[in-house]
């Protein structure tokens, strides 16, 4: 089962019907990594790097380590195959071409529509939608507190070690982030089959 977060945003503005516990759903799944991702030395002989086998470690909420093979790169994002197929937007680590094999902490969200509405019509890109059911749904609330950077700007933290999870059956789309608590979702899915292509690029799952 792969945990994926998701942002109520996504249901507020419709780009997603509500998710609901034991229900299908069909998304593309991108992927963000803060320290980013490193090309992993080519693999020796005798050594410790063997092989590069495609591997996914859970660690917490969406987050995974992981050990991965370049699947496409384009202009303004990249494809890596981590035990399902995700993407990420943005440029891939500087020399890394397809075939290539990156290792790195990142974390998986249901894709932003980035992949249905622009991405999907690249004539190169690869089918990234795939047929899921939802086995559980985790509701996520975290206070924001008030800090002040170096130069006494206030700003508001997110403090992971303050969330409370709770288990739901159904998203909520008026689950809105507001000054004072961030709300999140994590979908617990399974994978049914291949991925795929949209049924009709740009416009729906």
């Amino acid at each position: 089962m792969w945990k994926i977060s998701l942002d109520p945003r996504l249901l507020r503005e419709g780009t997603y019907f509500e998710f609901e516990m034991g229900k299908a759903a069909a998304f593309a799944v991108e992927f963000f990594s803060l320290a980013g991702l490193k090309i992993l030395p080519a693999p020796k002989a005798g050594g410790f790097y063997k092989s590069h086998q495609v591997s996914a470690r859970f660690i917490d909420d969406s987050e995974y380590e992981v050990q991965a093979k370049i699947l496409f790169v384009g202009e303004d994002y990249w494809v890596i195959d981590m035990g399902i197929h995700v993407f990420c937007e943005g440029e891939c680590p500087e020399g890394a071409k397809v075939g290539d094999c990156v290792g790195g902490r990142l974390a998986l969200s249901v894709d932003s529509f980035f992949y249905f509405q622009y991405a999907s019509k690249d004539p190169d890109v690869l089918p990234l939608v795939y047929d899921w059911k939802v086995n559980e749904i985790s509701e996520v609330a975290t206070p924001n507190e008030k800090l002040r950077d170096e130069k006494g700007r206030e700003f508001f933290y997110s403090n992971p070690a303050t969330a409370k999870t709770e288990k739901v059956l159904k998203t909520n789309a008026q689950a809105k982030r507001t000054q004072e608590m961030r709300v999140d979702y994590i979908l617990g899915c399974e994978v049914m089959g291949q991925p795929r292509f949209p049924v009709k690029r740009g416009i729906t799952p």
